[in-house]
């Protein structure tokens, strides 16, 4: 049996379970499939592509223990719609995966997810998962953690906040001093939320956290405010963000702090069509280590045949800068894309 086929099979054999095993329960099995087909030009050649973005598959569920505690738990994976491979080599790539308990003392969970601050961007970022596009290319702190224990109180009048201890669990994550941070609350991920039908205001750290940068051993301090505002059918939102490095390898920087931002909006001209776009800028080393300036703006277009399925058309626009030599990584993608959600 080839791969394909047994990858089918396991498909068929693990819904076949989750309906017959979980009758009694409320398990749900979800998806999103987003491709483009686009032009991405790097400032010397132009290449046709199709990308798969961020597409994925999911089960998560909620089964009652007692009148007022249930067990949560979520397996999502994704996949890629374009050549087959997640860019790790195989065909599946784990995302958020956790098992937990939730109640009316609020949620708990362990697994691999999603920081707090990540979350607290909620959707200020409108060209999210989009090549050139997704803020990640201008600021740090974007990270899916391994080994994350999350608690997130109850709601009330709108507030919640969520602590995340993270386990290196010896994986070279060092302080400005050079030791391991390896203990319970050495890394951690936070937030505080406030919302209503109008307004959504966060303030996230993270403490000493692995992210992904130009820098080897890239733990940092990130401190992350995000406000957004909806009023009709206008929402504008705004992020701010300080990161300081606090690793050891720093000996290449003219400085260990940075800030960031980004600014976005999106109006829904009707129920089919919205139009949106994004700035951002920072000083942080995503692909120098040096960095003197990333700077990142995208505009996009929906056409919406239902909540589930829609087209749309988009450019993003990308430049990085090197602090000394003024060298650029350079990127232009204009794409035309599907998406079906299920």
């Amino acid at each position: 049996m080839n791969v394909n086929k047994l990858t089918a099979a396991l498909l068929a054999t693990t819904g076949l379970a989750v309906t017959s095993a979980y009758a009694d329960t409320d398990v749900t099995v979800y998806g999103k499939l987003n491709v483009t087909a686009e032009n991405v030009d790097n400032g010397d050649d132009s290449t046709a592509k199709l990308n798969s973005n961020a597409s994925r598959l999911g089960f998560k569920g909620k089964t009652g223990l007692t009148e007022s505690t249930s067990v949560i738990y979520k397996m999502e994976y994704e996949v890629a719609v374009d050549d087959g491979d997640t860019k790790d080599g195989n065909a599946f790539k784990q995302r958020n995966i956790y098992i937990g308990l939730t109640g009316d003392f609020g949620t708990v969970f362990a697994g691999n997810h999603d920081t707090a601050l990540k979350l607290s961007q909620n959707k200020v970022d409108v060209m999210n998962d989009l090549n050139g596009g997704d803020m990640k290319n201008v600021l740090v702190g974007e990270t899916r953690a391994k080994n994350i224990i999350n608690y997130t109180t109850p709601s009330y009048s709108g507030f919640s906040a969520t602590i995340q201890p993270i386990l290196n669990e010896g994986d070279n994550i060092t302080g400005e001093d050079g030791d391991k941070e390896d203990g319970f609350f050495d890394s951690f991920s936070s937030s505080v939320n406030w919302e209503n039908d109008s307004f959504y205001v966060a303030l996230a750290h993270d403490n000493n956290v692995a992210t992904k940068s130009a820098l080897e051993h890239d733990a940092f301090d990130n401190t992350r405010l995000v406000a957004q505002y909806k009023i009709a059918a206008l929402t504008f939102g705004a992020l701010y963000q300080v990161s300081d490095y606090q690793g050891v390898d720093a000996s290449n920087l003219n400085e260990d702090s940075f800030t960031g931002y980004l600014v976005s909006a999106a109006y829904k001209i009707n129920k089919q069509w919205k139009v949106y776009g994004q700035v951002g800028q920072s000083d942080m080393p995503i692909e120098y280590v040096d960095t003197d300036k990333n700077e990142q703006y995208g505009i996009g277009v929906d056409y919406n045949f239902s909540k589930a399925t829609k087209v749309f058309g988009f450019y993003n626009s990308l430049e990085a800068t090197e602090n000394v030599s003024n060298n650029k990584e350079e990127l232009d993608v204009l794409g035309l894309g599907l998406q079906h959600k299920f």
